[in-house]
């Protein structure tokens, strides 16, 4: 059940060896990121971060702690980059020995978009209010 679970979520699950080395990617991530399994498995997971300044300062912020969530951009099969919001944690033995990471994206493009209209809309809501007064 768990693994259906994984495999029939929305987000896109992918799980990274220590070296960073991706294992294993859900139906979701092939969907979102445009690759399929063979793609990416076997790659590292540094094919998906974006060369953005920005976004390289938050992902070193996410590889430097032991769970975190960030939003960073993340770049697909054909180029595009797109924003997500990530978190990783660790996945550990009996012994509680780190093993691999776990990473589960979103894709918060369609936030982003909205968020952008309210802030346009607002700044011109207060340039309005200014000509008025």
């Amino acid at each position: 059940m768990l693994s259906a679970a994984v495999m029939s979520t929305t987000d896109s699950v992918y799980i990274t060896a220590l070296d960073n080395t991706i294992i294993f990617v859900n139906n979701a991530f092939c969907n979102t990121y445009g690759y399929q399994q063979d793609d990416v498995i076997g790659k590292n997971s540094d094919i998906l971060c974006s060369r953005n300044c920005e976004a390289e300062d938050n992902a070193q912020q996410y590889q430097n702690s032991e769970s975190a969530e960030v939003e960073i951009y993340h770049i697909r099969k054909d180029g595009s980059e797109f924003p997500i919001s990530v978190s990783r944690s660790p996945i550990k033995d009996e012994n509680g020995n780190e093993i691999a990471f776990v990473g589960v994206a979103r894709d918060i493009s369609a936030r982003i978009f909205v968020e952008d209209k309210v802030r346009t809309l607002n700044l011109k809501l207060k340039n309005g209010i200014r000509l008025t007064s």
